[in-house]
């Protein structure tokens, strides 16, 4: 998943539910045309194990490693 992903993720909702807001689809729509305007250029790039669970995390000399 990837910034390039969203545009694609946000047409694959549905948006049915008329309760939130009827113009939360164009209003996610212009929030991600201003996200993707101010993304970072030449982040690094890798794959990664994001988990965040405390199985996961590993303490070298009391910092996170």
């Amino acid at each position: 998943m990837s910034i390039n992903n969203l545009d694609s993720l946000l047409e694959s909702i549905k948006f049915n539910s008329k309760k939130i807001d009827p113009k939360l689809k164009s209003v996610l729509k212009t929030n991600l045309k201003e996200i993707k305007k101010e993304w970072p250029k030449n982040l690094p790039r890798g794959i990664i194990h994001g988990d965040l669970f405390i199985d996961n995390i590993f303490f070298n000399k009391n910092n996170f490693a």
